[in-house]
C-alpha cells in the first residue's frame, strides 16, 4: 500500500516547529499502514505563500494527478486544512478520494473515518469552519487597512509620492512629497495619450 503525506506552510518561519514539514511527516508516520511505502509531496517553500485558499499549488495539483490516475492508496495529512482552507476545494477532493477507495488519514484526527455518514458530515463542518477561519481573517485585515487608509494612514512601505510622518498621538500618517507627486500626477495626465513604455522613456 502506497501512501502520499501532502504538507503545507503558509509561511516558513523560525519558532513554528509545531507546523514544520518534519513535524506534519512525524506525526502521520505512525498512523500509516504496515509495511506500505510512502512519499511526500510539498507545498512549503522556503519565502513563497502558499495558501490553502487556493488550488494554485504545484504539489496540490500534482496530488489530484496522483488521485485522478490511481497511482496512491491513501492520503495522508497533518490536519484538513493543510489540503485546502476553502469547501469548494476540499470536499470535491474527498470525493474523488472516495470513489477511488483511497482513505483520507489525519494525524490530529487519527481515529477518524471520512467514509461514511457521520464522516463525511464532520469532514464538511470542518471544512466549512476551516473556510470561515481564513474569510474572517481576510475581512478582518481588509477592514483594517481600509480604516488606515480612510484614516490618513497606511501600512507597509511609503507609497511613491508620500513620506511617513508621525501625527500628535504617536500615529503614523502619510505626508505628501510634492516633487514625487508631481511625476504621478503627470504619469495619469499622460496616461490618456502614451502608453506605460512612452511614458516611462519620457521620465527617464
Amino acid at each position: 500500500m502506497h501512501t502520499i503525506i501532502y504538507v503545507r506552510r503558509s509561511y516558513r518561519k523560525s519558532g513554528g516547529s509545531d507546523v514544520s514539514d518534519e513535524a506534519q511527516v512525524a506525526a502521520v508516520l505512525p498512523l500509516l499502514p504496515a509495511g506500505g511505502t510512502h512519499e511526500v509531496i510539498a507545498d512549503s517553500v522556503e519565502g513563497l505563500h502558499r495558501s490553502g485558499r487556493t488550488d494554485q499549488r504545484a504539489g496540490y495539483q500534482q496530488l489530484i494527478t496522483r488521485i485522478t490516475e490511481g497511482s496512491v492508496d491513501a492520503v495522508a495529512v497533518y490536519e484538513l486544512a493543510r489540503l485546502a482552507r476553502s469547501a469548494r476545494l476540499l470536499l470535491p477532493l474527498h470525493h474523488a478520494m472516495e470513489s477511488r477507495h483511497i482513505p483520507l488519514i489525519v494525524g490530529v484526527m487519527p481515529n477518524s473515518r471520512f467514509d461514511n455518514a457521520v464522516g463525511r458530515f464532520m469532514l464538511g463542518q470542518l471544512a466549512l469552519a476551516a473556510q470561515y477561519e481564513a474569510d474572517f481573517g481576510s475581512e478582518r485585515m481588509t477592514g483594517l487597512c481600509r480604516t488606515l487608509f480612510e484614516d490618513g494612514r497606511h501600512r507597509g512601505g511609503d507609497p511613491f509620492g508620500y513620506r511617513s510622518e508621525r501625527d500628535a498621538h504617536g500615529r503614523r500618517m502619510l505626508v505628501q512629497v510634492d516633487a514625487e507627486a508631481m511625476v504621478v500626477r503627470r504619469v495619469w495626465s499622460d496616461l490618456p495619450r502614451r502608453s506605460f513604455d512612452e511614458i516611462a522613456t519620457l521620465l527617464n
